[in-house]
């Protein structure tokens, strides 16, 4: 998948955080902290270890210490960025779908699996594989 059609939807806090700690990262930062300010501790003393701790606890260890690596004591505000989540599950399910057809599984299978990861109706997912997905558009960010 181009992950090039999902950067330009994001603002340029969290485009800097895609190029240090890479856009998959990114995302599931995103997707758990979006919409919020979070303070990076440095870990030098209990408090700052219990708070490295919650948020590898939220975004699991690797990815906590690459947050650690590039921004310790800084103070991150990180947008909801919903478009450009949105945009990247349905290019997950849109390329995971393709492939799964391309393997020789049926369409009605992978829709019903995909459903049940993704946690969205047949009926949805049948729409999102259905779509052309079009060019981004900056403008659609905050829409």
């Amino acid at each position: 998948m181009d992950l090039s059609q999902v950067k330009e939807l994001l603002p340029r806090n969290v485009r800097d955080m895609a190029a240090r700690i890479g856009l998959p990262a990114t995302l599931m930062v995103v997707d758990k902290l979006g919409g919020t300010t979070w303070r990076i501790a440095e870990g030098r003393n209990p408090e700052g270890e219990a708070k490295r701790a919650a948020l590898a606890e939220l975004v699991g260890s690797e990815i906590e210490e690459q947050l650690h690596r590039e921004y310790a004591g800084e103070e991150i505000y990180l947008a909801r960025c919903h478009a450009a989540v949105l945009r990247w599950r349905n290019l997950e399910i849109h390329a995971r779908f393709e492939q799964g057809v391309r393997e020789g599984r049926t369409a009605r299978d992978l829709v019903a699996e995909l459903a049940r990861e993704y946690r969205l109706s047949d009926r949805w997912v049948w729409e999102i594989v259905n779509q052309h997905l079009p060019a981004l558009d900056q403008g659609t960010l905050f829409h």
